[in-house]
């Protein structure tokens, strides 16, 4: 009863003779239907009349078979049945539920015209071991179901059982409904399609059961015969099974199922240019259900399976089990949406699922009802050149399915390739209705070559409802992951892009590392986004990531800004370590409409490092909108190479806040930390650093600062550390360009100030100056740098005011300066308990052309002239107290030095011996 690949090859050779032969020669016949009258009389079944008068050429009547019940039974050597003819089974009895037939001579049957059953409401079972094949003229006009098999026996809900061949089981024949089909052996025969066009009665159910199972279409020269297996509104099964085990379909008015019991090893269903539909196009009902069970499913050449709902109510949907499922050439699968009815979901569970050349699977939503979910288990997922997974809302009021993926091992998505909900290219909605919500599971998960996920809302024009814009809401997206790699353009975005729809929000979590680098070949870059368009009202999303690693690199971007009347998202990074490099930045801003900026919070554990031009954590704003608020907490914060922290405005509204909590600060090569407004009357933020340890900053324009250039103040600077250190250019400054006033220095250490050759600064060209307090208990330490603050407004300006009070002060070729142009000079005062300062050093708070502040220096030990002062005495000669080994050394070139300390004293003279100790 096995069918090897060479016989079936064989088969399919000898099948396109025979058609072609029977095409070639009018009213040639060459198979015939033969009963092997183990059911009723043996010999070939003529040819008849319908009772609607319609010729038949083979009339399979109820005396040729066995009647058990509410079963028929048929038993045939040959069943073949060619081009232009029909093969049709009848009984003038009423109440047959259900024909079973066999066949028996061991040839399969080819069937290449009409398969027939007048029998009202009866389905039909059709069982060859040997095989069955459908070809390009095949049709069904059947009034039940079709169950095709190369099953060994048919099982009944009794336990009978009726065999394939003939033998002594067969002697009872089950009055049961039919409930299983068995396969005895580990090779069972295949069924082939062949451009056939099979279709099963409204709300019927189409199977085919058997070895390996083919459905295919060809090329005719002009145009593709697609096989078609069409169901509407009931069921197509689909099970290939190479192992023994039973097959067990549901019955009608159940739950929809297809199970092998247990059918542990499974076969191939390979689906090739052809098309399987459950839909129920007129409306009248919602779709069926498309059921399939193999070990290794292909579908290719554009090939489709459909379970679109029309209808009213929900709509069934497909559900695939298999070891793999292969997707390729345009091939789709999908359930649909189409009206006021929700669509049914897509459930697909196997060991590894590739989809490759723009393959679909979705479930969109295309009127008022809601698109199906779509869920997908699995072990390993690739999704590649440009196909998608989606569930999109695209109606007027429809919302979008679920998306959920379950991956054991690695999901891959690449080659722009795309995970959406609710827009098949760019994730979007143009109607009312709701994005639906992505989940995704999986150890390792990349994302590469501009691949999306995404779960957007979109402002779209001239869309054929009419609405100018999505008003409904962008889809959550939630990755749980072990490893999560986004590279060349790789996306994941839920933004808002609609007239008043939300954007959505993204949560990751990842137990290993998330990797964002790179951009696609025009540019795009990799990453994180939630954004609010121009156009749009809605709020962006937020996006919340925790991790242990999380890397940025190559102009990666996590984003949730604002560019219109809607508010920017939150972003919230919980992390260890978080590096950003190489034009890398996070960013949560309002960018040129009113809605406010997001705050960005980030957690680091252990380190933060920003390294390179344009590798940035920002909240800026550039509208009426208010900026965001930045917070960091880390061990170890280091920005280096132009790395940037800031929340500046270039608008109307108000700059965010910075705080930064370390335990210690390092920037270096030009990176920064601002919160500045260059523009309008937008006010900055302030900036606060705590550090448990040290602050040190290094290089030019290195700096903390800020910047008023427009009518608005600048913001105010804070810092607080064990010791403070600036170098080789670096800078704190609070300063004003504008009208607006500069904002205020507050530096507070536990330690000590030292600045080489950089500065401490406020200063304001036309407003007044900020002040300077600098708390340090230890010293405060200048050489070559500068403490000022100035302006140089009109006369109605005052210069900021200079604090500092440690135990020491010390300059070297540096200045303390307060000083004003035609307004007021700025107070400075200083307590401390040493001041010093060489000839080299000014201290002033003088104005140019206004009046003078004034220079308060309360010290013990002071020197306020710039000069050190010599000792009365000349130096006692150290040769005098050495003896003659040390001098002679001395002379001769060689220094060496020694301490001798004594128990009870020293002694009198040098040389002497030490006193003796008291009694």
């Amino acid at each position: 009863m096995a069918t090897n690949q060479k016989t079936l090859f064989f088969l399919i050779l000898l099948f396109i003779l025979i058609l072609i032969i029977s095409l070639s020669l009018p009213g040639f016949t060459l198979a015939q239907v033969v009963t092997d009258g183990t059911m009723g009389a043996q010999g070939n079944v003529p040819s008849g009349v319908l009772p609607d008068g319609r010729p038949t050429t083979y009339l399979i009547t109820d005396s040729r078979g066995a009647r058990s019940g509410q079963n028929l039974f048929h038993s045939f050597s040959t069943f073949k049945v060619w081009a232009g003819e029909s093969a049709t089974f009848t009984s003038a009895s009423s109440g047959i539920r259900n024909v079973v037939s066999r066949v028996t001579g061991g040839e399969p049957s080819i069937i290449n015209g009409t398969l027939r059953s007048n029998i009202e409401g009866a389905n039909l079972y059709f069982l060859n071991p040997w095989g069955v094949l459908f070809g390009p003229n095949a049709s069904l006009d059947v009034k039940g179901s079709l169950h095709v098999s190369t099953a060994d026996y048919l099982r009944f809900s009794d336990d009978g059982r009726f065999y394939s061949v003939p033998g002594p089981a067969d002697q009872v024949l089950s009055t049961a409904s039919p409930a299983a089909f068995g396969f005895l052996g580990g090779n069972p025969a295949s069924i082939w399609t062949w451009g056939a066009s099979l279709e099963a009665p409204w709300g019927e159910t189409l199977s085919l059961i058997g070895g390996d199972i083919d459905i295919t279409g060809f090329d005719t020269g002009s145009f593709i015969k697609n096989s078609y297996l069409s169901a509407p509104g009931g069921k197509i099964n689909l099970a290939s099974v190479a192992s023994p085990g039973e097959v067990v379909p549901s019955p009608a008015g159940s739950t929809p199922g297809l199970h092998g019991q247990p059918a542990s090893a499974l076969g191939t269903l390979g689906i090739h240019a052809s098309v399987l539909d459950v839909s129920d196009y007129s409306g009248a009902k919602p779709s069926g259900n498309i059921l399939i069970r193999a070990g290794r499913l292909v579908l290719d050449q554009g090939s489709w399976l459909t379970a679109d709902n029309y209808g009213e109510s929900t709509g069934g949907g497909i559900d695939v089990l298999t070891g793999t499922v292969e997707l390729s050439g345009g091939s789709s699968v999908s359930s649909a949406a189409c009206a006021s009815g929700d669509a049914g979901g897509i459930t697909i569970l196997t060991s590894h699922l590739s989809a490759e050349k723009e393959c679909r699977i979705y479930g969109d939503s295309f009127g008022d009802g809601r698109g199906g979910d779509l869920s997908i288990l699995t072990d390993t997922l690739s999704l590649l050149g440009g196909s998608s997974i989606s569930s999109h809302a695209l109606g007027p009021r429809g919302d979008g399915g679920n998306i959920l993926i379950r991956s054991t091992e690695e999901t891959v998505i690449s080659g722009r390739a795309t995970i959406t909900t609710p827009s098949a290219v760019s994730s979007r909605t143009i109607g009312a209705g709701n994005a639906g919500r992505i989940e995704i599971q999986t150890p390792l998960l990349n994302i590469g070559e501009g691949a999306e996920i995404g779960a957007d809302t979109v402002l779209l024009e001239n869309n054929p409802y009419g609405s100018l814009g999505g008003a409904g809401r962008a889809g959550d997206i939630e990755i749980i992951a072990g490893v999560l790699n986004l590279s060349a353009g790789g996306r994941i975005s839920n933004s808002a892009y609609g007239t008043t729809g939300e954007g959505g929000n993204i949560r990751i979590r990842a137990s290993d590392s998330v990797t964002i680098s790179g951009s696609d070949s025009e540019g795009n870059p990799s990453g994180l986004f939630s954004y609010s368009w121009k156009r749009g009202q809605g709020d962006a999303g937020s996006i919340f990531l925790s991790a242990p690693d999380l890397v940025l690199s190559g102009g990666a971007t996590i984003g949730a800004d604002t560019f219109g009347g809607g508010c920017a998202g939150n972003i919230e990074l919980d992390v260890q370590r978080l590096t950003l490099s190489g034009g890398a930045n996070i960013t949560s801003g309002s960018l040129g409409g009113s809605g406010r900026g997001g705050d960005i919070h980030v957690a680091a554990t252990e380190t933060l490092t920003l390294s390179g031009l344009f590798s940035d954590i920002s909240t800026s704003t550039a509208g009426a909108g208010d900026g965001g608020n930045i917070t960091i907490s880390t061990n170890t914060l280091t920005l280096q190479d132009q790395g940037a922290i800031y929340a500046d405005t270039i608008g109307s509204g108000q700059g965010g806040d910075i705080g930064v909590q370390v335990t210690s600060l390092s920037m270096s090569g030009g990176s920064r930390i601002s919160s500045s407004t260059f523009d309008d009357s937008g006010a900055g933020g302030n900036v606060t650093v705590q550090a448990a340890d040290e602050i040190s900053l290094t290089g030019a324009v290195t700096g903390i600062g800020s910047v008023s250039s427009g009518s608005g103040k600048g913001g105010d600077i804070q810092l607080r550390a064990a010791a403070l250190r600036l170098a080789d250019g670096a800078q704190v400054t609070a300063s004003s360009t504008g009208t607006g006033d500069a904002g205020s220095i507050d530096i507070a250490v536990t330690g000590s100030v030292t600045t080489r050759n950089s500065k401490v600064s406020t200063s304001s060209k036309n407003a007044d100056g900020g002040n300077i307090d600098i708390t340090a208990p230890y010293m405060v330490y200048l050489k070559d740098s500068e403490i000022t603050a100035s302006v140089g407004g009109g006369a109605a300006t005052v210069g900021g005011n200079i604090s500092i009070d440690p135990q020491y002060v010390i300059l070297d070729h540096s200045r303390i300066i307060a000083n004003a142009f035609e307004g007021q000079g700025g107070n400075i005062r200083i307590v401390a308990n040493v001041f010093l300062a060489d000839p080299y050093s000014v201290v002033d708070a003088s104005s140019a052309l206004g009046i003078d502040g004034t220079v308060d220096i309360r010290a013990p030990i002071t020197e306020i002239s710039g000069t050190l002062v010599p000792l009365g005495e000349d130096f006692i000669s150290a040769f005098e107290l050495l003896r003659e080994p040390c001098m002679a050394r001395i002379r001769g070139g060689k220094y060496s030095s020694f301490i001798v300390g004594g128990r009870d004293g020293l002694p009198a003279e040098p040389g002497r011996l030490l006193p003796s100790p008291m009694p």
